[in-house]
């Protein structure tokens, strides 16, 4: 069923994108790459890429919100996009859950905190089991990232508080409207629809976030819509949106072209050119006289094999006399 509704989809590239921009595709894209060469863990625990979260917040002070979206195959982590006509990705901040907790900051910018204690298979600029406090400031070019180790650039009191969540700082947004889709509703489903989510309905399962009643859902998936069927259905709503910005400025410098004036005849030229019949401008593929090319040419080759015959029947006679 999947591959069906996948093929409509390329018959009909005109379906909609979803109200998300081609550079959020183009995100998504990167994490799909991933998954088709993974082991398939967590396109499987995910609930086969499971949701598309989304919701908008001004948090740099720009004139414009940014755009906030989290695919479910990376719990936590939301990549931010500058709001207007571009959505560039400004970079991915993380929050515990739904819990969007950040620090006011001048100019209407949010400084994000949170705890982080790295493993042993932690990698530079972080050491095996050190314990930091991130901050993230979201302005409109960027997110400007600081790490700041504990016992050297801040003292523990202040990761033991972001930590147990008692950050004195710390404020909690009200909730924003937070939109959800399917992840294959999203790629194979052309009049699909967002909903509203609340958080507080959503569950965990293998670490990934669920809604209650879409365990069944998700079951019953085809097995055919794995990784890399999402991708092919990725990459053609980003051949699409391609397509539709290029019609798009094609249609724009048209419209800005300066138009020239048709060059009238003058009435001598007029009075002749009525005189002279219709022409087509595709290559004449008949004969000069007017006379159909085909019908001709079988007649003139019946007629020659008429006289073919009549000789060698002649031919025949004489020499039997």
């Amino acid at each position: 069923m999947t591959r069906i509704i996948l093929a409509l989809f390329i018959m009909f590239p005109g379906a909609l994108l979803l109200a998300l921009d081609r550079s959020v595709y183009k995100s998504l894209k990167g994490e799909l790459d991933v998954l088709v060469n993974s082991a398939g863990d967590v396109w499987a625990y995910s609930g086969k890429g499971g949701y598309v979260f989304k919701f908008e917040k001004d948090v740099s002070g720009g004139p414009e919100n940014e755009i906030f979206v989290n695919f479910s195959v990376r719990p936590n982590v939301w990549q931010v996009f500058a709001g207007g006509e571009n959505k560039i990705l400004l970079g991915e901040v993380e929050f515990a859950s739904f819990d969007f907790i950040y620090s006011k900051k001048e100019n209407g910018q949010s400084r994000i905190l949170r705890s982080y204690e790295a493993d042993s298979y932690a990698v530079p600029p972080f050491e095996p089991f050190g314990k930091y406090v991130l901050a993230q400031i979201i302005t409109e070019s960027g997110i400007d990232s600081e790490i700041l180790k504990v016992g050297v650039d801040t003292p523990k009191s202040k990761f033991d508080d972001l930590k147990f969540g008692v950050e004195s700082e710390n404020i909690s947004w009200a909730s924003p409207d937070v939109q959800v889709i399917t992840l294959e509703s999203l790629l194979l489903e052309s009049d699909a629809s967002w909903f509203s989510f609340e958080p507080d309905e959503a569950y965990i399962k293998y670490g990934y976030y669920r809604l209650r009643g879409d365990e069944a859902r998700f079951s019953a998936f085809e097995s055919s819509f794995t990784p890399k069927v999402a991708l092919e259905a990725l990459n053609q709503k980003l051949s699409v949106t391609i397509r539709s910005e290029n019609d798009a400025a094609l249609s724009s410098s048209d419209s800005t072209r300066p138009r020239t004036s048709p060059v009238l005849p003058s009435p001598d030229t007029a009075e002749k050119s009525t005189l002279q019949p219709t022409t087509s401008l595709a290559p004449e593929t008949e004969s000069s006289s007017g006379l159909p090319f085909m019908p001709v040419a079988i007649f003139v080759a019946v007629i020659l094999g008429i006289a073919l015959l009549i000789i060698h029947w002649k031919s025949k006679k004489m020499a039997e006399k």
